[in-house]
């Protein structure tokens, strides 16, 4: 255990700091952390120009007080949440399996999880997937637990692990481990109406922290926020076009893209399992040793749950329009330990993966080197930092009276540029003010000068070469002034 923490500080916590944000995504996740120090926005922050943080707070909360000592965020403290979400997760599960089976098999297991692209990635990003995949997770494995000792007792640690996941991304954090639970229990063919006695209860009091929330978020503000929440939990669920919200859902997929993301998150691990089926000398001992392998897993509870819980959470995730490879990523604990016991028995077919562990960690020094050296430089080279910091620099007044444009129905945002600039973009058409400064994408001005060009003149202040995945490839900084104003 103790090695798998010096792995994960190794692999990920020492290089969260370096570089800076260069997606959208980050920045716009630790711009609710900014408002949260700045302004005193506990609840319902206010982010890019005024647009309220419909997602549940909890990460954000952890980014704010790890923030604090030194009154503002930073890239190493928006991403440490998800660094230490992930290193409880390899702890938890190393915990979990070394339990059932030997220590090489959970060891191999944590070890899969750290050096699989998809994990490693967001373990080292300011976002919320990794918090939430890290108490689903937890979750899962206390309720495991929890059947362990007959369903006696209260599975207090599942609770408190799934009211925190709905706190970071809604009601899914709960759903999702209830489900996985509910089938793993019929599968294992308790009464139908036991398990609805014990669960729902479970489910319940799980749902009591977060409601806490929307309601006092609710209260801020209104049935807009009501709209996102239905359309972010319930309307992506189901593939609802007639909502009330001014931007797409997006990442609309068929269901085979789920099975090719885990392919590719799953790498390199995918290449040297083809690699080393390729290196059997006898297929038909290959073939027996599948069919054994699935009469021990009817057998083993432990791999049974595994194999229960990948499933529902893939199946789960193929149902709604939107998807994304991080949705994912609860299911790969589940995966891993099969990818492990695979991997061991290619070893002791003395395969070339018998060298599996000089292996890993050639491959863990190259991830060392990226992170260290070269995603670092390649993410500094493109921020949009340093033309934020030569704003504030040049335009003294410029956090007071900065306005951009905030529907991505039909414009482009800057996350970046907000969050380097303090996040103190204004929205321009409701504040509608007599004169300030805009910032704007120049394929986006085109439309706003058709719009306001009779209301308005705009002075073209300063032309940016953007090379961030942020916003468009030219950014311009325009002095806007009303026509009737002197």
């Amino acid at each position: 255990m103790l090695l798998l923490l010096l792995l994960c500080f190794f692999t990920v916590i020492l290089w969260i700091g370096k570089g800076e944000f260069y997606t959208k995504g980050e920045p716009r996740e630790a711009s609710v952390a900014v408002s949260m120090i700045e302004r005193g926005q506990w609840i319902l922050p206010e982010v890019y120009a005024g647009e309220r943080a419909y997602k549940p707070p909890f990460t954000h909360w952890l980014t704010a007080v790890f923030s604090l000592p030194q009154g503002k965020v930073l890239p190493f403290t928006s991403r440490l949440p998800s660094a230490l979400a992930f290193t409880c997760m390899i702890i938890v599960v190393f915990w979990f399996f070394r339990k059932y089976y030997q220590k090489e098999v959970a060891f191999l297991t944590c070890l899969i999880m750290m050096t699989c692209f998809e994990l490693h990635r967001a373990a080292m990003t300011s976002r919320v997937d990794m918090t939430l995949t890290s108490l689903t997770v937890i979750a899962l494995v206390m309720l495991f637990r929890w059947e362990k000792r007959k369903l006696s007792g209260f599975p207090l640690w599942a609770v408190l692990a799934m009211g925190c996941a709905a706190l970071t991304k809604g009601p899914v954090g709960i759903i999702l481990p209830m489900l996985v639970s509910g089938i793993y229990l019929i599968v294992l063919r308790y009464n139908l109406l036991r398990i609805i006695l014990k669960l729902l209860p479970v489910a319940v009091i799980s749902f009591v922290l977060p409601l806490i929330w929307y309601f006092l978020a609710y209260l801020e503000g209104g049935k807009p926020f009501l709209d996102i929440v239905w359309a972010e939990n319930f309307g992506r669920f189901l593939g609802q076009k007639d909502l009330s919200i001014n931007y797409a859902l997006g990442h609309e997929e068929g269901w085979w893209y789920n099975f090719l993301t885990l392919a590719g998150g799953f790498f390199p691990w995918t290449a040297l399992i083809l690699v080393g089926i390729a290196g059997l000398r006898n297929v038909k001992n290959f073939l027996n040793y599948s069919k054994e392998s699935l009469r021990r897993i009817i057998s083993n509870r432990p791999l049974l749950f595994s194999m229960i819980a990948a499933l529902v959470i893939i199946g789960f995730y193929c149902i709604p329009v939107s998807k994304r490879s991080v949705y994912l990523m609860p299911a790969y604990p589940f995966i891993a330990v099969f990818v492990a016991k695979y991997i061991l028995y290619l070893k002791s077919r003395k395969t070339w993966l018998r060298h599996i562990y000089p292996i890993t960690a050639a491959y863990i020094v190259l991830w060392i080197a990226i992170d260290a050296i070269a995603l670092p430089a390649y993410k500094n080279s493109i921020s949009q930092k340093p033309f934020a910091e030569y704003l504030k620099k040049k335009y003294t007044t410029l956090k007071e009276n900065v306005y951009a444009m905030n529907n991505l129905l039909e414009y482009s945002n800057m996350y970046g540029l907000n969050f380097y600039l303090d996040n103190s973009f204004r929205d321009f058409e409701k504040k509608r003010c007599d004169e300030g400064y805009l910032i704007i994408g120049s394929e986006s001005f085109k439309r706003v000068n058709e719009k306001y060009g009779t209301e308005y003149r705009f002075q073209e202040m300063e032309r940016y070469d953007n090379k961030c995945r942020d916003g468009e490839k030219k950014i311009l900084l325009l002095y806007f002034k009303k026509h009737n104003v002197e």
